[in-house]
């Protein structure tokens, strides 16, 4: 059996920009045809800091319900 990785191609990414994707070639065990997939690795993400809210509580009765 055949089993392969190659690096697959990102279109329009610049020289800069790092390579995301990975095209993987498999052997389907049942059909025995090959199965090309893409892999797409996770990009960081920056970290953000949210303020802290604090949120008043307001009770809510059975004189404030609607009937």
């Amino acid at each position: 059996m055949f089993a392969g990785l190659a690096p697959g191609v990102l279109f329009g990414a610049g020289p800069d920009s790092p390579q995301r994707t990975t095209s993987v070639v498999r052997p389907d065990l049942r059909t025995g045809r090959l199965v090309r997939s893409m892999v797409i690795s996770p990009r960081p993400v920056a970290k953000v800091i949210v303020a802290e809210t604090v949120v008043p509580l307001h009770m809510v009765g059975a004189d404030s319900v609607r009937h």
